[in-house]
């Protein structure tokens, strides 16, 4: 349904619908009214744009509702439009999959309070995608967020505009979920993760070294204790500076990588794409010592 006015203007039988996808709507203030009827809808995306003619688009007061059925939640935003007093009346008990992005973010930090709401009322969420959401001053609520999520099986992260190794760093710390192990790392069901991040570019102070040993150690943890099968990185702006990088402080990282990667090939898959000024030091590091890795773009299966 796109651009238009909701109520009584579309005979649509509410109740029946399992996929409602919202698009562009201009005249909105009609758009919470039809989510008490939608008791069988199990897919929503809404596309929200910003229209200057109306400058309070969602309504002060909306009923409370439970989407007792809904799975999947798909949010596409523009600006700082976002329905605050809509979220917080509704409930999404069986909510699997959500899928947040900010159309030309990042540049605000309210998509956050989105993802804590999701979390809070979803318990069992199963697969998160976050699109130009900026993480970046966010790291203690984003640590907080991911552990309501201890069912999630799928991460990705895109242009979150924050440094690939800080989230590894994270996802390496004790879950502290309530009834978990606190032995369980932080997502202890995740499956699979990727992140994709063209637009960060790292502090000069940041030691490279720093980022073999992390994606290392991250790998080592989930591909030997949980049922992890699947990483992608890839920055493609990855700017150091290392004018003399010490690869002899990382030389034994890069073997164990190397030969990691070559040892879970059966049943996981690796990628890891341009690394740039650290991965060309390290290419010609490791040709120089004997090292066959194909760092840049290596996927094993």
């Amino acid at each position: 349904m796109t651009c238009g006015k909701l109520g009584d203007v579309f005979p649509v039988p509410w109740s029946q619908l399992k996929v409602l996808n919202l698009s562009c709507l201009n005249l909105v203030h009609d758009f919470p009214a039809i989510f008490p009827h939608l008791t069988s809808l199990e897919r929503l995306s809404i596309d929200i744009m910003r229209f200057y003619d109306f400058p309070s688009l969602w309504p002060a007061y909306t009923p409370n509702v439970t989407l007792a059925f809904l799975k999947s939640f798909s949010v596409v935003c523009s600006d700082s439009v976002w329905p605050y007093e809509w979220l917080e009346s509704v409930r999404f008990p069986a909510l699997k999959e959500f899928s947040l992005e900010e159309r030309f973010g990042p540049t605000f930090d309210w998509p956050l309070q989105a993802v804590t709401k999701l979390a809070d009322c979803a318990q069992g969420l199963e697969e998160l995608y976050l699109t130009r959401i900026d993480l970046s001053p966010f790291y203690r609520e984003t640590r907080r967020i991911l552990s309501l999520m201890p069912n999630l099986r799928i991460l990705m992260l895109d242009g979150v505009s924050t440094n690939p190794y800080s989230i590894l760093q994270m996802l390496l710390k004790p879950s502290h979920v309530p009834q978990e192990s606190s032995s369980l790392p932080l997502l202890p069901r995740l499956e699979i993760l990727r992140i994709d991040d063209h637009d960060w570019n790292a502090m000069d102070e940041i030691d490279a070294c720093h980022v073999y040993w992390y994606i290392l150690t991250f790998l080592i943890q989930r591909l030997q204790t949980t049922p992890f099968r699947e990483f992608s990185l890839t920055w493609s702006t990855y700017q150091l500076s290392m004018k003399e990088m010490p690869m002899e402080k990382c030389h034994d990282d890069i073997r164990k990588l190397a030969n990691l990667i070559k040892a879970c090939s059966s049943y996981a898959s690796v990628e890891i794409t341009e690394l740039q000024e650290a991965n060309e030091l390290a290419k010609r590091w490791m040709f120089e010592n004997g090292i066959c890795m194909n760092y840049i773009h290596h996927r094993s299966y």
